[in-house]
């Protein structure tokens, strides 16, 4: 495939708010089959289109704390493309330990949307990220309770990739915003702890 080299040309960033105000988690083993690629990236700089989601699969909304989502993306010669994300919840309770407990091994991939209202996409079906959770308790005083959910993932092909006008192939019928309204903020504890 021959590729048109593109140049940039000099530009003013122009006043947006940053920091994230939703942030949605997917289970990647819920994505049917991998739809972000190089190709994405080389031709159009964004995926726009369906997401091929596994039927009775939703999303898990997270409610972090007023800009603390911050995420970001390097690439290095020869090892491709590094992505991270972190957010933080204010607290420590059984809420925050049951979620905290969810996180363990998902193999999430993570939809966030800026206070400027543009998406990104995290993660890959095959590359998801893994989250490690680091909880501040202060010692004394009226220092807050916070909780630290941090990924990074490198050796990908991608980037941090902006999206837009998404559809999950489970609900063709509804666009984005209508299918996230319909996600979980409740957690389903069932799954088994056991080692072995």
């Amino acid at each position: 495939m021959a590729v048109n080299i593109v140049g940039l040309k000099r530009s003013c960033q122009k006043l947006k708010n940053g920091g994230t105000k939703r942030i949605w988690l997917l289970n990647s083993m819920d994505i049917e089959e991998e739809f972000l690629n190089y190709k994405n990236i080389l031709q159009l700089g964004c995926f726009s289109g369906t997401v091929p989601f596994r039927n009775g699969a939703y999303l898990i909304e997270i409610e972090a704390w007023y800009d603390t989502g911050q995420f970001g993306t390097e690439m290095s010669i020869g090892a491709g493309f590094a992505q991270s994300f972190q957010f933080k919840v204010l607290g420590y309770n059984q809420d925050i330990l049951a979620f905290t407990a969810l996180l363990n091994s998902f193999p999430a991939n993570v939809i966030v949307e800026g206070n400027n209202n543009e998406k990104f996409w995290i993660g890959t079906k095959y590359l998801p990220m893994f989250f490690e959770q680091k909880g501040n308790l202060p010692d004394s005083g009226l220092g807050r309770k916070e909780v630290e959910y941090a990924a990074k993932r490198d050796g990908m092909t991608i980037p941090i990739i902006p999206v837009d006008n998404l559809v999950f192939s489970s609900a063709p019928d509804l666009s984005f915003e209508q299918f996230a309204n319909l996600s979980k903020r409740e957690f389903d504890l069932s799954f088994d702890l056991s080692f072995g």
